[in-house]
């Protein structure tokens, strides 16, 4: 297990906001609570044997399709082409037509072909 200081000598400056997380046996930081979950396996409370509680190696995490994000964060899969745009559709189609700043707020977010 890792001590305060040498988890935050890890982070080097990186400060952990919202959901974002630092194992305290590995010392690798997690996007999500989703994310760090994936990388522990074994049973909670077992310390040996083959059911023992441990974190996956960088290997294993690579081979269950957990990347690392821009930021230096493991996330739980990188996101597809396809996906992003298909979110991409969301995010910018309500937008591409609006007005003044309060129009934008009352927009709600619908997919470009409904509109």
């Amino acid at each position: 297990m890792l001590t305060i200081q040498q988890a935050r000598d890890m982070r080097q400056g990186i400060t952990l906001t919202g959901d974002r997380n630092q194992c305290t046996e590995c010392g690798e930081l997690f996007n999500s609570n989703g994310a760090f979950e994936k990388h522990r396996v074994g049973t909670v409370g077992v310390r040996e044997g083959p059911d023992a509680r441990r974190c996956l190696t960088l290997s294993e995490m690579r081979m269950t399709g957990m990347v690392k994000n821009d930021a230096g964060f493991w996330i739980k899969s990188q996101m597809t082409d396809e996906a992003r745009a298909s979110l991409r559709q969301f995010v910018t189609a309500p937008l591409e037509d609006a007005g003044t700043g309060s129009d934008v707020v009352a927009q709600r977010a619908t997919p470009a072909s409904a509109s």
